[in-house]
């Protein structure tokens, strides 16, 4: 039995709590932690009133996740055995210190950067990040690095068609498509900072063994999503192209998420009249202030869209290569349904597939089906273990053969 401190208590930490509470035979002890306490504090309230089973203790704390020494005290205190950050990704460094320094185990979902920091090139991605990876060996604990849906689950669905489905593999395409409805004209899912840039960055895709870099929204493709069917995806740079070039030797990696032309047409707008700039400007009175954080404060809260949302999401993998000589092509991919994650839990379907990933992750770390010391990324973990226990947590994969389509 494991105690789990839990970072963060936007959507994503909602679900990583609450289905850590859903495995009380491994976590003993949750504990929930925020700059926001209310916040935790709601969470905590939350999984008290819809579980009738016996469920982990829970304990709530405020915190200053950017204070090295003030989350070293907590863990202390907590006796925590494994950390999972679902907090901004600039955190994620002094967060990673702490843990080093308590040697216990750690898990994140989304890439480490610093704030206000965009256009990276492609060698400086998880730069971050690997100068702790010492660290984490040395303290003989795991670190697991974005172990989200994408990055995350989709950078296994890739380790286990290499392990199992192909000898050899040219292309993966990594994609994602939101086709639900939320009743606003425009709205993030998630941390609109995190979001918007992801979206504005110039992407970055591995072909021909070399980096390509294009302007944001000039490639596309239509693909036929099952359950969904035919949606318009733009390639974007995203964070699990920067590992999998390294990891899996193909030829092509990119990754492709789905935008309604609404959506295009206001984030557009944003951009041309600068509202998505990270760098401060300074107003008439005086003072300064960064036009995206603006843009953050005026948005609706990614969680209050949960309760409205209708539709399904569907994260995948494309992935072309020969089997035994032959040329092969399938398709491997969760559909996740918003009305059915927030009749679980109360949260919408995209913190649903970032954090489920997140807490079978840490179930395998506490059961020692991963327990090499290190920080590794998705897909340098045996994949097997998580497939099974993927499904168990709610996220159901499947394959489609699609040798003889023509996308």
């Amino acid at each position: 039995m494991k105690k789990v401190l839990i970072i963060g208590a936007g959507g994503v930490g909602h679900i990583v709590a609450h289905k850590c509470a859903k495995n009380s035979d491994v976590f003993s002890h949750i504990m929930i932690a925020s700059r926001t306490f209310q916040k935790c504090q709601r969470i905590m309230d939350d999984i008290n009133k819809r579980n009738e089973s016996p469920i982990p203790l829970i304990s709530v704390s405020p915190i200053d996740a950017g204070d090295v020494n003030a989350l070293q005290k907590l863990i202390q205190s907590f006796q925590a055995d494994i950390l999972i950050t679902c907090s901004d990704p600039y955190l994620n460094s002094p967060i990673m210190e702490a843990c080093i320094r308590e040697k216990i185990h750690y898990i994140d979902t989304s890439i480490s950067e610093k704030e206000g920091e965009i256009n990276l090139p492609p060698d400086k991605w998880y730069e971050l990040q690997y100068t702790y990876a010492d660290g984490f060996k040395k303290a003989g604990v795991v670190a697991g690095i974005g172990l989200g849906s994408d990055p995350g689950m989709v950078n296994i669905f890739c380790s286990y068609s290499q392990k199992y489905l192909f000898d050899q593999i040219d292309s993966i395409r990594i994609m994602d498509i939101n086709d639900g409805d939320h009743g606003f004209r425009f709205a993030t899912n998630f941390n609109p900072e995190v979001n918007l840039k992801e979206i504005f960055e110039d992407p970055h895709y591995w072909s021909n063994k070399k980096w390509h870099r294009i302007q944001p929204h000039s490639k596309s493709m239509v693909f036929d999503f099952p359950e969904i069917g035919k949606r318009k995806i733009y390639t974007m740079g995203h964070d699990e192209v920067h590992s999998l070039y390294r990891t899996i030797n193909a030829n092509h990696v990119e990754f492709l998420m789905g935008f309604s032309d609404d959506y295009i047409q206001y984030f557009k707008a944003l951009m041309d009249i600068g509202l998505l700039s990270v760098y401060p400007v300074r107003l008439d009175d005086g003072r300064s202030v960064v036009p995206l954080k603006v843009v953050k404060a005026v948005l609706p809260d990614p969680s209050s869209l949960a309760k409205n949302y209708k539709g399904k999401v569907c994260i995948g993998c494309l992935i072309d290569g020969y089997k035994e000589g032959k040329y092969k092509k399938i398709f491997i991919y969760n559909i996740t349904d918003h009305e059915e994650t927030y009749k679980e839990t109360g949260s919408q379907a995209i913190s649903y597939t970032a954090g489920v990933p997140a807490v079978t992750s840490a179930i395998l770390i506490a059961k020692k089906l991963w327990h090499s010391p290190g920080m590794h990324h998705a897909e340098e973990f045996n994949p097997d273990p998580f497939m099974e226990e993927i499904v168990k947590q709610g996220l159901p994969w499947k394959i489609i053969d699609k040798t003889n389509e023509h996308e």
